[in-house]
């Protein structure tokens, strides 16, 4: 079972198999970290968290791994955090039009 898939409807026998796959192979826990740091809270977030952090406790759940290039990025290129957010609010209403063929309004 793909594991964004035991997030959504995973059984205990499918919470049991990921239990025994992540002690069997750290890739298996790597990947979960890297849908850990994507996914919204939930209960199914927070039990994977707690598996993760009990097999290896040293992986640091794929936040930072997953996110150090993007935040290194968005250092290197100057802009400010003021200005990142009215960025995405202009893409954000541009790929509202797009989709709807006629401009957006709120």
């Amino acid at each position: 079972m793909a594991i964004e898939a035991l997030f959504e409807r995973g059984t205990l026998d499918d919470w049991r198999e990921f239990a025994a796959a992540l002690r069997a192979d750290p890739e298996v826990g790597r990947a979960a970290a890297r849908v850990c740091a994507y996914r919204p809270a939930d209960g199914a977030r927070e039990l994977a968290r707690t598996l993760l952090h009990r097999h290896y406790p040293d992986l640091g759940l794929g936040e930072d791994e997953f996110l150090r290039p993007v935040r290194a990025a968005f250092a290197a290129s100057g802009m400010s955090g003021e200005e990142l957010a009215e960025r995405l609010e202009r893409e954000k209403h541009a790929a509202r039009e797009a989709k709807l063929g006629k401009p957006f309004r709120e």
